[in-house]
């Protein structure tokens, strides 16, 4: 659930630019431009660095290795998906959604998962979640109740609040 409130969160982002840059709002287009951009830092410069380099999870995982083996499309969509949207995205591999196949996959180091993905989603949570909440909660006292980029802002915040207790969630697991 996590890894879909997150990528439609940044599809939120792309929207809201979009939108503000059309109706000349340059101030939030600009706000969202730079939580993409430091989101897309995040995906590519910690996550991929920590999940592919650091613990080679991609290689020397076995059980990782296997699904990628057996689900090689659906494997390189989500990795793909984690790099560049939301490294939120890897939660796909083992979320066993409507208990699909290829969404039931494993990792052999679970530990060393589960703490690298922490870690990430709290800074995630500091550098994206926190700058994001201020940028909706500045939009819905700026434009019209009745306006596209007012309802925008909301949904974000409403994702924004959707994801905190399943961040939270996710640590106590």
């Amino acid at each position: 659930m996590l890894a879909f409130v997150d990528m439609l969160l940044r599809l939120n982002w792309v929207t809201l630019a979009i939108v503000a840059g059309v109706q000349a709002e340059f101030g939030s287009m600009i706000w969202c431009v730079v939580l993409l951009s430091i989101s897309m830092c995040i995906n590519l410069l910690v996550w991929r660095r920590y999940f592919k380099f650091k613990f080679d999870m991609e290689r020397s995982d076995d059980l990782f290795v296997a699904y990628k083996t057996k689900y090689p499309k659906t494997s390189k969509t989500i990795i793909v998906l984690s790099y560049l949207v939301s490294f939120q995205a890897i939660r796909l591999v083992y979320c066993n959604l409507v208990s699909m196949k290829q969404l039931n996959g494993s990792f052999e180091k679970k530990r060393v998962y589960y703490i690298t993905i922490a870690r990430v989603t709290l800074l995630e949570m500091i550098c994206l979640f926190l700058p994001a909440l201020a940028m909706n909660i500045y939009g819905m006292f700026q434009f019209q109740p009745n306006g596209q980029l007012y309802f925008l802002g909301v949904d974000s915040l409403t994702l924004i609040v959707m994801a905190m207790p399943l961040i939270i969630v996710t640590f106590i697991q």
